[in-house]
C-alpha cells in the first residue's frame, strides 16, 4: 500500500540496495584515494574482507547479496561466529574485517541507502595483546651474534635498527637519506611520519643505529 501510495504521489521509489553492491561501491571510492588517502594495502584488505562478507552471505542466507533494508541486528553476531568457525580467523582479525564492513554500513547510511545503523549496539570483543620484548641482555647477546648466511645476518641487523629507532619493519624498510636530519645539537635524527597515524615521530638516531646506517651505506641490499 505504501508503494501505492507514493506513486499516486508522483514520486518515486527509492532502489532498494544490497550490502555486497554497496560494499563494491564504497570499494571502488577508496581505490581511488590509494597514493592520496589510503595505501594500497589499506584497499586490498577491503578486498579480503568483501571476500568474507560474500561467503558469509552465501553460507547463511544462501543467496548471492542481502538487502540492506532485510539487515537486523544479529547479522553482526552471525558474521563473527562464521569468521571463527569457518575462516578460523582470530579475533582481533575479524574485528578488522567487522569494522570495514560497519564502514561499509556508515557510507550507506550518508548517501541514504540505509535509513538507521541496525549494529548501532554492536561491541566488538576485545583483545589483550601480549607485549613481547627483549631484555637489555638478550638484546646485546643479539648483536653479539654473527651469522655465516649473509641474508640472516643483514635481517638481525634490520632488526637491531628497528630496536634502536622505534620504527615498525615496513617503516624502516621505506626510510629515506632526506628522513636523517641535523638538528638543533649538530647530531643527526631520524624524521618521519608514522605509517599508521601518519604523525610526525623524531628521534635522535642513537649511535648502534648510526653503526648499521653506515655499515650498509647506500647498499639497496639492507632495504
Amino acid at each position: 500500500m505504501q508503494d501505492i501510495y507514493i506513486q499516486y504521489k508522483g514520486e518515486t521509489n527509492k532502489k532498494d540496495f544490497g550490502v555486497l553492491e554497496v560494499y563494491n561501491i564504497h570499494s571502488a571510492r577508496i581505490k581511488k584515494l590509494i597514493g592520496i588517502d589510503i595505501k594500497f594495502v589499506t584497499y586490498q584488505k577491503y578486498l579480503e574482507s568483501g571476500v568474507h562478507l560474500k561467503g558469509f552471505i552465501k553460507h547463511k542466507f544462501k543467496i548471492k547479496d542481502i538487502q540492506f533494508k532485510a539487515l537486523k541486528s544479529s547479522f553482526l553476531t552471525h558474521y563473527e561466529y562464521y569468521l571463527k568457525t569457518e575462516k578460523n580467523l582470530q579475533q582481533s582479525t575479524l574485528n578488522k574485517a567487522i569494522q570495514r564492513f560497519r564502514r561499509v554500513v556508515m557510507y550507506a547510511i550518508s548517501e541514504d541507502y540505509l535509513t538507521k545503523d541496525p549494529f548501532i549496539l554492536y561491541r566488538a570483543k576485545r583483545v589483550k595483546k601480549t607485549i613481547v620484548f627483549l631484555s637489555p641482555e638478550q638484546l646485546e647477546k643479539l648483536e653479539e651474534t654473527s651469522f655465516k648466511i649473509k641474508r640472516i645476518q643483514q635481517i638481525k641487523d634490520m632488526f637491531i635498527f628497528c630496536c634502536y629507532t622505534g620504527l615498525g619493519f615496513k617503516e624502516m624498510t621505506e626510510l629515506k637519506k632526506q628522513n636523517i636530519t641535523t638538528e638543533f645539537d649538530g647530531e643527526l635524527w631520524l624524521n618521519i611520519n608514522r605509517a599508521k597515524t601518519n604523525r610526525s615521530y623524531k628521534v635522535p638516531l642513537l649511535p648502534k643505529a648510526k653503526e648499521i646506517m653506515e655499515q650498509y651505506g647506500d647498499d639497496s641490499e639492507f632495504t
